[in-house]
């Protein structure tokens, strides 16, 4: 990553991280930064389209070994459970999809 990349990817996560408490991956309910991120879940048959996906991007340096199904996020008062794990290389971040 290019020093410029780096001083706009620092500056994106100083604007939109918020505070998590985080469970597995070497910690015990630290708090640490997280950016949240809420969409439209995929398309399935049947009535209504409302289902909704949250992940939350997490520094990799922010972790001290990779995360597991199942380590838990608290975020504004409620408990989810990691469910989906991406390596975003090009953001140097774990994207951790998540659910209740």
């Amino acid at each position: 990553m290019r020093a410029e990349e780096a001083g706009a990817l620092a500056a994106v996560r100083a604007l939109y991280e918020e505070p998590v408490a985080y469970t597995g991956a070497g910690l015990a309910g630290d708090i640490i930064g997280a950016i949240p991120s809420e969409d439209r879940a995929p398309a399935f048959q049947g009535a209504g389209s409302t289902l909704r996906t949250l992940s939350f991007e997490i520094a990799y340096a922010t972790l001290p070994s990779r995360p597991r199904k199942g380590d838990e996020i608290t975020w504004k008062g409620k408990a989810y459970s990691v469910d989906d794990i991406t390596e975003r290389d090009d953001i140097e971040a774990w994207e951790l999809g998540v659910q209740l």
